[in-house]
């Protein structure tokens, strides 16, 4: 039996150093974690049910549930950094590159070790009920992408590879099999409200 390794808690720089200009500190704080869990886009259940292991603010207004969550990712969709999906969020690759780009190098592992702590607070351990075949289905790709962004061991490193262990194979996942209300289900550039990124972020600005 594979030793699980303990829940991942993070410590590290708190606030982004450029955060999107025009933005709250929650709304910055959600993209610099977001940007860490892929394109394909992630429910906001996923930052509601692991508020108590993000930084204030954002851990108190995710505190209040994944609908208190709209207000930062209404100001996110404004400035062009984010598209609201049914039931959550998504950042295109191009801006999560940009965003990842301007952060230093303890931002990115503080921010990405904050990605990989959430999905471990999300994914279901054992797949066996329908909820938890959808919680799989719709959070596989983020364990994905997160995965790719942390290294040199540790806690966050270890947890990553123990999730990507019981991440269902791609030929097994349907393109839209999720359960109902699991997460989003639009396709890129689709979505409730969606549109494409276009802001700036810092000195940056990403392509259309």
């Amino acid at each position: 039996m594979t030793e699980q390794p303990d829940e991942v808690r993070v410590e590290g720089p708190s606030r982004p150093s450029a955060p999107p200009e025009g933005a709250s500190d929650e709304a910055g704080q959600l993209l610099a974690v977001a940007v860490f869990l892929g394109a394909q886009g992630v429910p906001l259940w996923l930052f509601a049910e692991g508020h108590d292991l993000l930084p204030p603010p954002l851990g108190s207004v995710a505190a209040a549930g994944a609908g208190a969550l709209s207000a930062p990712l209404r100001e996110l969709v404004e400035l062009g950094f984010a598209a609201e999906e049914e039931d959550g969020m998504r950042v295109p690759a191009a801006t999560s590159a940009v965003v990842r780009d301007s952060m230093s190098g303890v931002e990115r592992s503080r921010f990405a070790g904050l990605a990989v702590a959430l999905l471990d607070r999300g994914f279901p351990e054992r797949v066996g009920r329908q909820e938890d075949i959808g919680r799989s289905e719709t959070l596989g790709p983020a364990v994905e992408a997160a995965a790719a962004h942390v290294s040199g061991g540790g806690a966050s490193t270890a947890r990553a590879a123990h999730l990507l262990g019981r991440v269902l194979p791609r030929p097994l996942r349907s393109a839209r099999g999720r359960a109902p209300g699991a997460g989003p289900r639009h396709p890129v550039g689709g979505g409730r409200g969606g549109r494409r990124a276009s802001g700036g972020y810092a000195a940056g600005r990403p392509g259309r």
